[in-house]
């Protein structure tokens, strides 16, 4: 599993998609809808982090005019905790 925001809504339409699907029985149908709601819990939760790391970034921004390349934290972009530390230096 990746770590971007695209990747996740890559997760999320593949799961629609398979929520669409003819010819599945009323008890695979309810196994993916409670696997639905699992996924679209934690999917929240990871769009609030990832936007509250942006909302961060932008405050942090119109602070300090950091350099276009630190502009978005790494985990929006798919980067590594060790690429927030180099951001951070």
């Amino acid at each position: 599993m990746g770590k971007s925001i695209n990747e996740l809504n890559d997760i999320l339409f593949d799961q629609l998609q398979r929520l669409n699907s003819k010819g599945m029985k009323e008890e695979e149908l309810e196994k993916e809808i409670k696997r639905s709601k699992a996924i679209t819990d934690v999917a929240k939760n990871i769009i609030e982090n990832a936007d509250l790391a942006l909302r961060a970034s932008i405050a942090q921004d119109n602070k300090l005019s950091w350099q276009s390349s630190q502009s978005l934290p790494p985990m929006l972009t798919g980067g590594t905790e060790k690429d927030e530390k180099k951001i951070a230096k």
